[in-house]
């Protein structure tokens, strides 16, 4: 690719919801990285029942969150596997050869 792009990740914030027992929406599992906004800097987990823990991670990037979401969670995409599978795995080889860090 001539010229090319490249993107900067600044800070992120990605959560999985769902409903409670009555219905309420609730968060069951998130990630972020906010380095000038918390006093935790690195990037983390957050899981429900676990209140208040900041367990520590890697960088995440939204393809593999995604990727967890359809592994994991049983999320439907809405294109084929044969159209989202390539297309993801195209990104996440992209992010690990420009990250960084990681």
């Amino acid at each position: 690719m001539r010229g090319g792009y490249k993107v900067k990740t600044l800070q992120y914030d990605y959560s999985l919801n769902g409903p409670d027992e009555n219905d309420t929406w609730i968060e069951i599992v998130s990630y972020h990285w906010h380095p000038e906004e918390s006093d935790v800097r690195e990037p983390h987990l957050h899981v429900t029942c676990v209140p208040r823990v900041h367990f520590p991670t890697g960088r995440i990037s939204v393809e593999r969150f995604i990727r967890m979401l359809i592994d994991y969670y049983g999320i439907e995409p809405i294109l084929a596997d044969s159209v989202w599978k390539p297309i993801l795995e195209k990104n996440c080889g992209a992010f690990d050869k420009m990250a960084t860090w990681k």
